[in-house]
């Protein structure tokens, strides 16, 4: 069965939740949830206590874009051991991102790995 999410929900799971930095899906997966009557309080509960149902988006956006050499798509390791070594969400490696474009150059498996 297809769901059909209204644009507006999906609009606001992204301010309700702070979706910022994270695939575009989780947004809708979140606005589907509150179609079928689930409270932007209970949503941020969810999202609080399972940090890991929200990945990091691949593609860099126009301000990512704007500010430097970014790749055209983003590594899922790289930005996945970002927020497993730091501990912190898509949002806190978005704005590391957007400080420091560079990031997006990098490659977990040769970079980033402690010696």
């Amino acid at each position: 069965h297809n769901a059909v999410v209204p644009p507006k929900l999906i609009d606001g799971a992204n301010s309700h939740l702070d979706l910022e930095g994270t695939d575009p899906s989780d947004a809708y997966a979140f606005a589907y949830l509150r179609s079928l009557g689930v409270s932007w309080g209970q949503l941020r509960v969810l999202r609080s206590a399972l940090p890991l149902w929200t990945t990091c988006g691949l593609e860099p956006g126009w301000e990512l874009l704007q500010r430097g050499s970014v790749r055209s798509m983003l590594r899922r390791p790289t930005l996945d051991y970002l927020r497993q070594r730091l501990q912190v969400g898509p949002g806190d490696v978005y704005g590391m991102l957007k400080t420091h474009t560079r990031l997006s150059t990098y490659d977990a498996c040769d970079k980033l790995l402690p010696t």
